[in-house]
């Protein structure tokens, strides 16, 4: 083993560093499955967020619709038994 010198600590103290957290992705979960909610979901979907739909008409809530989306809830009641917010994710 190597010992460490006064000059290799006054290196590194003077040395800068970069350092990048690896995060999970946050989650958006949206309620209601209109018009308004498929342009917020495209964008937070480019934006790097995982997407949650919950609507109980099929017709709004469906993989057609929301391609992006990672969770589909067509229940509200069962969307309630599922969804625990964590901190990194987000309800709208």
């Amino acid at each position: 083993m190597t010992p460490v010198t006064m000059r290799d600590l006054f290196a590194a103290a003077h040395s800068r560093f970069l350092s990048s957290p690896f995060l999970p992705p946050p989650t958006l979960y949206l309620f209601g499955g209109g018009h308004v909610s498929t342009a917020v979901a495209k964008v937070a979907g480019q934006a790097g967020f995982v997407i949650g739909i919950v609507d109980d008409r099929d017709t709004f809530a469906n993989s057609e619709r929301f391609p992006m989306a990672t969770e589909i809830y067509t229940s509200f009641e069962d969307a309630f038994e599922k969804i625990h917010p964590q901190l990194r994710e987000l309800i709208w």
